[in-house]
């Protein structure tokens, strides 16, 4: 009986060691888990559980036998210990010590590379990854790592095809499809390519959020606002509380004038993070726009507490940050109350002068605006030069060229060593000055050419003046000269390609000169007007219907933008919707070309109208009866 129970009590212990050395294999085969640390309190109580972890492993392991696996095991998880203190040399030493007992281990490989990483030295982090991809070029752990350390080097090409591995060879592999998403973006690559990985990545793993807040920035972006606000419900569905999910599907609804909904989802964003103040004020804003009973006082008690819980701020802060987003959501009235405010208590404010100045402007009170403009100190250097340029363009509008002329000497007498400066107060004084004042500033531009032949901004403003003078092969020679130059100059290829839209030749060039800028300044609402307005010309009138509305959402008072609209409306039979923007437009009191266009436009939507009304008005009886005896 007692041989039996020595047999069995061998054969246990033989069994135990058995299943101790198959552990430590699988797990010398297996990555384990990397923890993303999230931060605040909850990425320090995840430090701190994966560090006890990794005590309490490296405490139970006690190598009874001499087997390399378990050496190897062994100096693994003291390094993993102590790159998770943030001791990475000396983690990496334990880690290249188990590899002398496991040399063809991937994962080893892969932690020094980590560890490279972590201390920002990418070139031996490539050469760490790709000893590892050497042991298993399908190592998607290593391939992503490879790709981070290549877009660090400025390698894009590298980078990109490594990210893209990774994503081949490991289809769940969330954090690859993140960075090789990010690498995209940064390169401005076409918005259908990077919405191709993430529709991927949501298929592979439907639960994690990322890949579909990121789908709904795209659609977005290109103008699909009802999956847009889709892809934002389903990243809240899966985390509830993410406020950047929150605030977008908010602005989202705001823009489409859906009140309800938009207040909705910025007060859950409040409900999670209280001390947002300029998620409050946008809320005030909601409340302003929508304008029920009680809305008013909804509005007021929300920009209180901003004024009295927001203590990190000083108090003419707290009211200029109220003012000014008043002001971006076009409530100049109220704007102004607000900043008058600001300025009672820090009267030399520049920034809330600025913004009083500009609020004025936009109510048509001249006078106020140029008061607060001229209050701006010299100091405030960037204030001060926006405000300059902000009282030539009122005394322009307002006939005044002569003091206009002595605004723009003073303002030139302080920025002459500056050619972009220059140039940009040459712009805002021939924008509605007459034919003669754009030929002196032409005149005025040739000596700074000669001092600054390469200068982009100069030649760009040349070709400017000479559309001004209606020059337009003169101005086109110009534009492809500076891109022949610099082919990545994203304003004269939106000037070149709205030239062949205005001319109505070359559209399909036009429309790739303009995708080329808005791949180098995307969301640029400029650069989608033109992209619309080609849009129009091509006969696309669903999509540029889309862009341009999206554009008028962001620029409310730019006359072109109105007018380009009302064309579109126009021939898609809104012809209702095309005066509104007409009369818009001519309260607005553009230039002298735009102005006679509209005037005919108008012209032509009245006389249509009144045929339409006098086609369908039904004949009276004698009418009928006189034209019945008429002779056929």
């Amino acid at each position: 009986m007692t041989g039996a129970l020595c047999h069995i009590k061998r054969a246990m212990r033989g069994l135990f060691s058995l299943l101790f050395l198959a552990g430590m294999l699988v797990c010398m085969g297996c990555p384990s888990k990397v923890v993303i640390i999230p931060k605040g309190q909850a990425g320090k109580q995840v430090q701190t559980l994966e560090l006890q972890n990794a005590r309490r492993r490296a405490k139970r392991v006690k190598v009874r036998s001499h087997s390399n696996s378990a050496r190897a095991y062994s100096h693994y998880l003291r390094g993993r210990l102590l790159a998770l203190e943030g001791k990475h040399t000396q983690a990496t030493r334990y880690f290249k010590m188990a590899l002398v007992y496991d040399p063809t281990s991937a994962f080893l490989f892969f932690c020094i590379a980590r560890q490279h990483y972590r201390k920002k030295s990418w070139r031996h982090t490539v050469f760490w990854a790709k000893r590892s991809l050497k042991q298993n070029k399908h190592y998607a752990p290593a391939l992503h790592l490879l790709g981070l350390a290549y877009w660090k080097q400025r390698r894009v090409h590298h980078a990109l095809r490594s990210l893209k591995a990774a994503v081949q060879y490991a289809p769940t592999f969330l954090r690859a499809y993140l960075a090789l998403d990010d690498v995209l973006r940064a390169i401005r690559t076409p918005l259908r390519v990077r919405e191709t990985y993430l529709s991927r990545l949501t298929k592979q793993q439907p639960d994690a959020y990322q890949g579909y807040l990121r789908l709904g920035q795209i659609y977005e972006e290109s103008g699909r606002f009802q999956k847009a606000i889709l892809a934002y419900q389903s990243t809240i569905q899966r985390y509830p509380s993410h406020t950047t999910a929150l605030f977008l599907l908010a602005q989202l609804y705001e823009r489409r004038r859906v009140w309800k909904k938009s207040i909705h989802y910025y007060r859950e964003l409040l409900g999670y993070q209280p001390d947002e103040w300029g998620v409050r004020a946008r809320l005030g804003t909601v409340f302003l726009k929508r304008g029920k009973r009680h809305d008013l006082k909804l509005a007021r008690y929300q920009f209180r507490y901003i004024e009295r819980e927001a203590v990190q701020m000083e108090r003419p802060t707290r009211r200029l940050l109220i003012g000014r987003e008043l002001f971006f959501r076009s409530r100049p009235k109220e704007a102004i109350v607000w900043l008058k405010r600001a300025l009672m208590l820090k009267s030399d404010f520049s920034t809330a002068l600025y913004l009083l100045g500009l609020s004025y402007r936009r109510l048509g009170q001249y006078e106020q605006a140029d008061a607060c403009f001229r209050k701006i100190p010299v100091s405030a250097k960037k204030h001060y030069f926006d405000a300059q340029i902000q009282r030539i363009e009122l005394l322009v509008e307002r006939q005044d060229l002569e003091r206009a002329r002595k605004i723009l000497r003073q303002a030139r007498a302080k920025f002459r060593v500056n050619p972009g400066h220059w140039s940009r107060l040459s712009q805002a004084f021939v924008e509605r000055a007459p034919l003669v004042e754009v030929g002196r500033e032409l005149q005025l531009l040739r000596p700074l050419l000669r001092r600054w032949p390469k200068h982009d901004g100069l030649l760009y403003h040349q070709a400017y003046l000479f559309f001004k003078q209606k020059k337009r092969e003169a101005c086109q020679q110009i534009l492809l000269k500076l891109l022949k130059r610099n082919a990545t100059h994203a304003p004269a290829l939106n000037f070149l390609g709205y030239l062949y839209a205005q001319k109505g030749s070359r559209l399909k060039e036009a429309q790739e000169l303009v995708g080329r800028a808005l791949r180098l300044d995307p969301g640029n609402a400029y650069y989608l007007d033109s992209l619309g307005w080609i849009l129009f010309r091509l006969g696309k009138l669903k999509r540029a219907r889309r862009i341009l509305e999206e554009v008028r959402w962001r620029l409310p008072r730019e006359a072109a933008v109105l007018f380009h609209l009302a064309q579109v409306y126009r021939h898609i039979g809104r012809s209702k919707q095309a005066l509104k923007l007409y009369r818009r437009v001519l309260i607005l009191k553009p230039g002298a070309s735009l102005l006679k266009k509209v005037r005919e436009h108008m012209k032509q939507v009245l006389q249509t109208q009144s045929n339409a009304a006098t086609s369908k008005r039904p004949a009276t009886p004698s009418s009928s009866s006189h034209a019945s005896s008429q002779p056929s």
